[in-house]
């Protein structure tokens, strides 16, 4: 009886695991969003590239306005 107790609970345990994969799995489907990756150092990532990006559109329509004059 009591190891039936023990298999149950195990049963159970690995159940709610699979369920929040799942839910997790699902929302990163729904909304595109990677929610264990956004970590702190995945949107200090994010920032910097935004940057680099920002200055790259920056210096090429510095470039397209000196070709202009």
């Amino acid at each position: 009886m009591n190891n039936n107790k023990i298999v149950i609970a195990a049963v159970f345990i690995f159940c709610i695991c699979l369920c929040g994969v799942l839910v997790v799995k699902l929302i990163n489907l729904l909304f595109g969003k990677d929610i264990l990756g956004s970590t702190k150092s995945s949107r200090e990532e994010d920032i910097l590239y935004f940057r680099y990006k920002e200055k790259k559109e920056q210096e090429s329509s510095s470039e397209a306005d000196d070709r202009d004059i």
